[in-house]
């Protein structure tokens, strides 16, 4: 009778073999599958004719490909422009908006400067619209109690 360790041992070489050929089946099925879809492909590409390109380029071909490439130039210098044109319409009403934007705090400004000479003029007792006089904040903040 054998030891268990040359049963076990036993098993894992019939493990071993199983496992083998199970992987050499797998790898050669595929590609043998992959071989027959490459021969498949080979032959419907060997039965179409090759068509024959002589004499298709020439010089009206030269010419339509010029032309072609000629008008596509154009169209797109012609896109071109038009943004450049919308680009340069947008920037002169900002220029302009600026422009005008500055007119207005110049002119805030002066109004400012104007209103500042009537609170002069008025004099040190400045009156509100009622007549009274505008109240003013003290000349020193208060103190800690009991210091002035």
């Amino acid at each position: 009778m054998a030891s268990i360790n040359t049963v076990v041992k036993r098993k894992q070489y019939i493990w071993l073999g199983i496992v083998a050929v199970g992987a050499a089946a797998a790898i050669g099925g595929g590609l043998y599958l992959s071989d027959v879809d490459m021969s498949g492909n080979g032959t419907a590409a060997e039965q179409e004719p090759v068509p024959d390109m002589t004499g298709v380029v020439d010089t009206t071909f030269d010419d339509k490909v010029r032309q072609h490439a000629t008008t596509e130039m154009q169209v797109t210098a012609a896109q071109m422009q038009k943004q450049y044109d919308e680009i340069r319409h947008e920037l002169d009403v900002l220029n302009k908006q600026r422009g005008d934007d500055q007119r207005r705090i110049e002119k805030l400004g002066q109004d400012n400067a104007a209103l500042a000479e009537q609170v002069k003029a008025l004099g040190a007792n400045p009156v509100t619209t009622t007549g009274e006089p505008v109240p003013h904040t003290p000349a020193s903040p208060p103190g800690p109690e009991g210091e002035p």
